[in-house]
């Protein structure tokens, strides 16, 4: 099972299992503090699924970046700061994921650079066709003057 999958699957089972404990708990009609426990408990949990699963979002993101040769910001490595405008650095794994406003920006540019890479082929398709079109009649031309041959 891939990873993001897994973590999908994990997220599923940690919020079906905070319901069915928070509704158990209205039934019983337990205290508020014991409620706050058993949600701040379900962000504990959740929270690290989320930072995992936004890592592996980055790195997909930044595999293809590299593939295609697209320059990217690069996290804040040295920084005190756990956060800028495209990083955040996970205060659960430690890892650093991009942001909305960085994952936006870096696919843009993907998008940008993979439009820019189809319009450079694409006067190609134009002169192929033109030539395939060339080829096609003076095959044409050639099978009636070969026709007409005694």
């Amino acid at each position: 099972m891939r990873r993001t999958r897994r973590l999908q699957w994990y997220l599923a089972r940690a919020t079906r299992a905070y319901r069915r404990d928070m509704a158990k708990a209205r039934r019983e009609g337990v205290s508020q503090d014991k409620r706050d426990e058993i949600q701040h408990g379900y962000w504990a949990e959740t929270d690290e699924l989320h930072q995992e699963h936004e890592a592996l979002r980055t790195q997909r993101l930044l595999r293809q970046a590299r593939r295609l040769d697209v320059p990217y910001v690069q996290p804040p490595w040295h920084s005190e700061e756990q956060r800028n405008e495209y990083w955040v650095q996970g205060n659960m794994t430690g890892e650093w994921y991009l942001t909305t406003a960085g994952f936006n920006k870096v696919r843009a540019d993907i998008r940008a650079e993979v439009k820019a890479r189809h319009e450079a082929r694409a006067h190609w398709v134009a002169w192929m066709a033109a030539v395939t079109g060339l080829i096609g009649a003076l095959t044409g031309l050639v099978a009636v003057w070969l026709e007409k041959q005694p």
